[in-house]
Order: C-alpha cells, then sequence, then structure tokens
C-alpha cells in the first residue's frame, strides 16, 4: 500500500512543483536568536510571530514540499529608551530599533539588513514589548526592499551552488536522512531550469528507497510477529 501511496504523492508533488513560481519555492525560517534573551518569552513568541507573518506575507513560507530551508529571516531587538509612565497604574513605555537580517543559517552569509523603529505602552514590560512589535507591518517598505533583495541573492546562490547543492542531497540520502534529502532536492526553484531538472531525476530513487527501507521494516515487524506466535 504504501508504494502506490509513495508514488502517487510523487505524482501531486511534482504537479505542484510545477505549478509554483520562485517565491513560493524559496523558503525562508524566521528564527529568533539568544541576542533577544532580554526580551520575556511571551514577547519573543510574540516576535516570532510576527516574523512568520512576514514570511507568509511575502510569498516565502513553505509549501509543504519546502519544509527544508538553509535561509532565515532573524531580528535583533535594540533597546534604545525604557522607562516607567507615571500614572494610575504605572505602565511602561519602550523604544526598540529592531533590525532584520536575511542570509544562509548554515554559512552565516548575510544577505541584506534593514532596521524598523517602534514603540509600545503595556501594564509591564512584556506587553510594553508585545505592543511594539504589533507596530511592526509585514508590508513597511523597508522590509519588502529587503524581501526583494533576498529573493535575488537566494536565486543567485541556487544559480551558483547547485552542484553543492545535490551533493548535499546525495549524502543525506546515503545517511539514510531520506526525508531530508527528499526536502532539499523539491526545495530548488525552477529558475535554474537545468538543476531543477537535475533534483527532479534524483527525486524518484531516493523515493524508491524510502520505499525499500519501509519494506524491510516491515518484513522485520511481520517476521518478530510470527516468531514470537511460534
Amino acid at each position: 500500500m504504501l508504494p502506490v501511496l509513495l508514488f502517487s504523492m510523487l505524482a501531486i508533488s511534482q504537479a505542484k512543483i510545477d505549478k509554483l513560481d520562485d517565491y513560493d519555492r524559496v523558503a525562508i525560517t524566521g528564527y529568533v536568536s539568544d541576542q533577544v534573551e532580554h526580551i520575556p518569552i511571551s514577547a519573543r513568541n510574540n516576535l516570532n510571530a510576527k516574523l512568520n507573518q512576514i514570511i507568509s506575507s511575502n510569498g516565502f513560507g513553505s509549501s509543504g514540499l519546502t519544509q527544508h530551508s538553509r535561509f532565515i529571516l532573524t531580528p535583533n531587538v535594540v533597546v534604545s529608551n525604557k522607562n516607567v509612565v507615571p500614572s494610575a497604574p504605572p505602565r511602561v513605555a519602550v523604544s526598540l530599533d529592531v533590525i532584520f537580517f536575511v542570509g544562509d543559517g548554515f554559512s552565516g552569509t548575510k544577505f541584506g539588513s534593514t532596521s524598523v523603529s517602534v514603540k509600545g505602552v503595556g501594564s509591564n514590560e512584556n506587553k510594553a514589548y508585545i505592543s511594539a512589535f504589533n507596530q511592526i507591518k509585514a508590508n513597511n517598505p523597508n522590509i519588502l526592499e529587503l524581501i526583494k533583495l533576498s529573493k535575488t541573492k537566494i536565486l543567485e546562490y541556487y544559480n551558483n551552488e547547485c552542484d553543492f547543492i545535490l551533493r548535499e542531497a546525495e549524502t543525506a540520502a546515503n545517511q539514510n536522512n531520506l526525508d531530508e534529502a527528499l526536502s532539499i532536492l523539491t526545495s530548488i526553484p525552477r529558475v535554474n531550469e537545468q538543476c531543477f531538472n537535475k533534483a527532479r531525476d534524483l527525486i524518484l530513487p531516493v523515493y524508491q528507497k524510502k520505499i525499500n527501507r519501509f519494506s524491510i521494516v516491515k518484513c522485520s515487524s511481520k517476521c518478530m510477529e510470527l516468531g514470537s506466535k511460534l
């Protein structure tokens, strides 16, 4: 049953791949680093949700085929001012410079950055940060320009590093990291037709290896079950 299912998934996935444009094919992952550990956890989660909103709103979210992404959108939060507003009850006000970076999370290469200044007020520090992060808009002109620049840089990466990417997928497959290998191969944008076609040729053998491994596991399970009944 699984072989039929996997081949059906391959056919459906390939059909989807053919319909995706470059924005849909290039995946970026939001990542909040330890550099913002001074921010309360709840506000940090809110910031991570904001990253995901920016990514999906600008067409870089995972399509379900591109779970593997070496490219990240990550913020650095600089507190330019924080004070208690005298009121009843007292409120906390913060002024932040949020610097967004897009780059290669594996090599550390930075593609571009931009800064957005926001302010927030809340009944406590956590709510003040959340209020400030909510002021960040996915369609902010600076963010849009960063996304545009990053798309160009990422597509250049696929153009220049095709052989390396394919070797990376083959290495993952040889180490039986089959899902990772498939994710790498299906993440290659069609803009580089030659690399895209090479990756597509490798997908079926990796699926076949996945089928073979499942068959072995299934057989071993049945053998153990039969052995326990003897």
